[in-house]
């Protein structure tokens, strides 16, 4: 049986994890630059548990939930999670910089507590970019990052996540 409710839901105390990091860039040559990167990011104080509250609006069409109120709290207990990068930049004419990437990280979901919610599990990325000077105080920035597919199942329930992840970005900076 299936009873529509409307309703807000609310996020309590969502935190962003501290993280840690050491990076170091070298210039083999002209106009190449490599750089890498070790971030431990602190998931375990931050992915404890994810807690939210729904309230249901209280309208006639809710019938008897109107106005009422459920909290529920998903247990987390991510792992902390050490991720490398390495990347490198190559000046290919004056105004023009080529960009690529990789990262590697394992996945901090412990199985027992993987959920759609948080499909936080894709462990590796690989990135390609490029920049563009546009006279002395203006950028044009375009970047790809592919989060290369992951899967784990939750030996508790049996359901298998798969999830990768694609984004690009334009960006226009002005440097005054």
């Amino acid at each position: 049986l299936e009873i529509p409710v409307a309703g807000e839901m609310t996020i309590n105390d969502f935190q962003w994890p501290a993280m840690l990091g050491i990076g170091a860039a070298y210039r083999p040559m002209e106009g190449l630059m490599v750089a890498v990167d070790v971030r431990q990011i602190f998931w375990s104080a931050a992915m404890e548990e994810f807690s939210m509250t729904f309230v249901a609006d209280s309208v006639p069409e809710n019938g008897g939930f109107a106005g009422a109120s459920l909290d529920a709290v998903l247990f987390q207990e991510w792992d902390d999670q050490t991720v490398i990068s390495v990347g490198a930049q190559y000046q290919a004419m004056e105004a023009l910089v080529v960009r690529a990437g990789f990262n590697q990280g394992a996945n901090p979901v412990p199985d027992q507590y993987l959920n759609a919610l948080f499909p936080a599990i894709v462990e590796s990325h690989v990135t390609v970019g490029a920049g563009y000077a546009i006279g002395e105080s203006s950028n044009f920035d375009i970047s790809l990052v592919k989060g290369l597919s992951a899967e784990f199942t939750n030996p508790g329930s049996n359901v298998e996540s798969t999830h990768s992840q694609f984004n690009l970005q334009l960006i226009y900076s002005y440097n005054f």
